[in-house]
């Protein structure tokens, strides 16, 4: 017997490229998020060795005392910076979302005007085609009357005559 494959439980070229995708994005947004750290740590760690090469070479402090001293050092410029570097992109976000609030505002604003716009011209079709209406019911309501005052024009035999065929004629 030949063996059914199934196409569910395996992903198609596209699910594969796809999700090939979004590992690499992840990857990308690790990186970003985890070089600024890693820099501090870096840099502090450069520090503290300096500050222990200074301690131990130049003051000739004990083993124990320039450990500790770049041990502070360390700690000191770690924290230190990244507090500072923390509040920096924590204003730094709190601006960009205000700009994207404001943004969403303009728009917002912006489709209500286009919206506005075209209720306003639409509303002036209307009325434009009300004045059309007015304008032509006017004119058959004046052609009808004329043609109630040729009646009225008509001698009193002819309109004798005329009563007489039309209420002959009517069921």
């Amino acid at each position: 017997m030949a063996k059914k494959e199934t196409n569910n439980k395996k992903p198609s070229d596209r699910e594969k490229k796809y999700q090939k995708k979004v590992a690499q994005e992840r990857k990308k947004l690790q990186k970003i998020v985890s070089s600024p750290m890693n820099a501090l740590f870096y840099i502090s760690l450069i520090v503290s060795l300096i500050t222990f090469i200074y301690s131990y070479f130049s003051i000739s402090e004990g083993l124990i005392s320039a450990l500790i001293t770049s041990f502070f050092g360390f700690a000191t410029i770690f924290f230190g910076f990244g507090i500072g570097m923390i509040l920096y992109f924590h204003f730094k976000s709190e601006k960009i979302k205000q700009e994207y609030e404001e943004k969403l505002i303009r728009e917002q604003v912006q489709k209500e005007n286009l919206e506005m716009a075209k209720y306003k011209s639409e509303l002036t079709e209307i009325e434009n085609i009300e004045k059309e209406l007015t304008k032509n019911k006017a004119k058959t309501t004046n052609k009808s009357e004329d043609s109630t005052s040729k009646k009225k024009k008509l001698s009193d035999e002819e309109a004798y005559l005329e009563e007489v065929l039309n209420s002959e004629f009517k069921p």
